[in-house]
Parts: C-alpha cells; structure tokens; sequence
C-alpha cells in the first residue's frame, strides 16, 4: 500500500536547494545597498563640492574646518550638509560623517566607499586607511 507525500530525502533536498538559492539572493542584496549607498556618497560630495564652489564665488576663499558646516549649509537647497548614509554614532568604529579640510585657495573632500573605485585616485590629503575617495576643487 502507497501512500502519497513526499519522502525525507525529497524535502531535505528541497529545503537545501532553497537554503543555497536564499544565501546567493541575500549576497546580492548586500551588494546593491552597497553600491547604493557608495552612489549617495558621491553624489553627497559632489553637491558639497558645488556648494564650495559658490561659497568661494561670493567671498573669494574656502570656509575653514571649524566653520565648514555653518557656512556651507545655507548654500545647499535643503540648507542641511548630508551626513554619510551608514554613519552609525553608537559604533566606536564608524568615523565621523565626511571629511572636509579646506585654505583659502583650496579644499578636499573625502568619503569612505563600501567598494572602492580603484581607477579614481584618493586626493593625497585624504587620510588614509579611513578615507579612499575625494573630491577636489576643478
């Protein structure tokens, strides 16, 4: 007498099929948030970098390090400097938002990539390890 379902081999091979399929699908995932937010990344720098740019067309110098995020603000549209898309204050080891240091005549920009774009050279006055993109002024 047969009696029909599915046999133990039949689903532990389902189940690991599944297992493999959902840990390849979750890599993947991982990977896009990733690129993701490295985009938002430059994309954050990028508008900084323009809004450096004004600053310097209305008073013929760059902000300072201290006064960077008061005097950059008020020249974005939302009037707020982006912070770095993973920045996690809680995690000693997250580093701080961006890196900015800036003279008079010149300034950089630097941000950490999730997956580094190794045919963009790191603007040397970015520190390195923490830091391995920038942007500087054109």
């Amino acid at each position: 007498m047969r009696k029909n379902g599915f046999t133990l081999i039949e689903l532990l091979v389902t189940i690991s099929i599944l297992a493999v399929l959902s840990t390849i699908g979750m890599l993947m995932y991982q990977g896009v948030l990733s690129k993701a937010r490295d985009a938002a990344r430059k994309n954050d720098l990028n508008k900084l970098a323009s809004a450096l740019e004004i600053y310097y067309q209305e008073k013929n110098k760059y902000p300072d390090n201290n006064s960077f995020s008061a005097e950059i603000a008020p020249k974005l549209s939302d009037n707020i400097v982006p912070k770095d898309p993973q920045n996690n204050p809680q995690d000693p080891q997250s580093h701080p938002n961006y890196y900015y240091t800036g003279t008079d005549s010149a300034f950089t920009l630097c941000a950490k990539l999730e997956i580094p774009d190794l045919s963009i050279p790191t603007p040397p006055t970015c520190p390195s390890p923490l830091y391995n993109y920038g942007v500087i002024p054109k």
